[in-house]
């Protein structure tokens, strides 16, 4: 173990809980990710090529959030 890598942990895909584990992750994308689209194309008046590219950028932020334990479980 570097001392990078004890700094930025990899997440324990083992631990429960939702939220915890690549499966919680994943549920929550599913359970949110159309709302957040609908909320995008709403707001950039129907562009739904932008509004696309805005919601796979907020969910690449919270993996990479999850993947840094900051998560709200």
């Amino acid at each position: 173990m570097t001392g990078a890598d004890s700094i930025h942990p990899e997440p324990d895909m083992t631990s429960t809980g939702a939220g915890k584990t690549l499966d919680g992750f994943v549920e929550r994308y599913r359970a949110t990710a159309p709302v957040v689209l609908a909320y995008l194309m709403r707001a950039t008046g129907n562009d739904r090529s932008l509004s696309e590219d805005l919601t796979s950028d907020v969910y690449v932020r919270a993996m990479n959030a999850w993947k840094l334990g900051n998560i709200d479980a």
